[in-house]
């Protein structure tokens, strides 16, 4: 049974900016040089000098006396406001704006699935001189989408992060169940194969275990020896059980045709030859086909589990997304 890190079936703001306070404390705790990362390009680097980690001086001046020693730590307010829709109430963020007190560094940070518009955002900013200009406050204004929340987390963790990989590997799954994610068409999904890549090839498909979530995709890529080497996008996505030569569907997203039963069914027979079992509970990741490329990961450590890629970010907001589009553009170039 898949323990869950963030709670689900609900839609409530509340439940949304719960979840993300939850994720964002819970990378402060397990590493506080990463969140000074993740929190820094989060507000555009306009906190250079912030720091959150404890500092411990020895035998530092302080005014006219020297002290022994002394640990302290800047202080930091973040306020999160959320919307699930596109409209802020901006009483309603003047009045949050209050919150803020004497912290050394103030953020009001909102957050929906969507960009700001430039009114909104022109809004919120007046707000924001008006309270920094009366009371002599320093709140910078964020807009941020779960979208990028996780991207700017993803950046600032690696393989060896295992527990906090899974932490943020649910809070995708859960914001894309919750439908906060925007991107899922053109979002790219990296996964781990060795022994199966022809397979994988020939069968126009990946398995995963149906018990493993994952987040809404639109484009599948298989990693092997330090690099990407196909990639395909998704056509159907096929929970299915093998009984006795037959295949039984259990779910799927759009109508299985022939060659997707055939295909699924030699998948899950040749898996026998590696000594895997996918008979049964399992999901299958069906192509339109895998076109080969050759991206490769430029870092030392090898990926493990899986990976996300905006396309966006990769080749274009306005580029072309088709399968051969895609890997001509990405082979021969290398990502971190």
């Amino acid at each position: 049974m898949k323990i869950h890190y963030f709670q689900r079936y609900h839609s409530k703001e509340n439940v949304s900016t719960g979840n993300t306070m939850l994720l964002i404390s819970r990378l402060y705790h397990y590493s506080p040089s990463k969140f000074h990362t993740f929190l820094n390009s989060l507000v555009g680097g306009e906190l250079q000098d912030f720091e959150t980690d404890v500092v411990f001086d020895m035998q530092f001046k302080s005014g006219k006396s020297v002290p022994d020693g002394q640990i302290k730590q800047n202080s930091f307010n973040i306020v999160i406001e959320t919307k699930l829709g596109k409209d802020f109430d901006i009483i309603q963020i003047q009045n949050h704006l209050k919150a803020f007190k004497n912290e050394d560094y103030q953020v009001m940070l909102t957050l929906n699935p969507y960009s700001m518009t430039s009114t909104q955002e022109a809004a919120v900013k007046m707000a924001v001189e008006a309270e920094n200009n009366t009371f002599s406050k320093n709140i910078k204004h964020i807009h941020a989408s779960f979208e990028s929340i996780i991207s700017l987390i993803s950046d600032v963790i690696d393989y060896r992060d295992f527990e906090f990989n899974d932490i943020l590997d649910d809070y995708r799954v859960c914001c894309s169940h919750e439908g906060l994610l925007s991107n899922r068409e053109r979002m790219m999904r990296a996964v781990t194969v060795g022994r199966t890549y022809e397979d994988n090839l020939k069968y126009k498909l990946y398995y995963d275990p149906a018990v493993r979530g994952y987040s809404e995709h639109g484009f599948l890529a298989l990693y092997k020896n330090k690099g990407i080497k196909a990639i395909g996008k998704i056509i159907n996505i096929i929970e299915a059980d093998e009984i006795n030569g037959n295949l039984v569907i259990k779910s799927s997203t759009t109508a299985v045709t022939i060659e997707q039963q055939t295909n699924i069914l030699a998948a899950v027979e040749s898996s026998k030859t590696y000594g895997w079992n996918v008979e049964r509970d399992h999901k299958f990741f069906c192509v339109d086909q895998f076109v080969e490329t050759d991206f490769m990961k430029a870092s030392k450590f090898p990926l493990q589990g899986t990976k996300f890629f905006d396309l966006d970010l990769l080749i274009g907001t306005g580029v072309e997304k088709s399968v051969m589009k895609i890997a001509t553009l990405l082979n021969g170039t290398t990502w971190q």
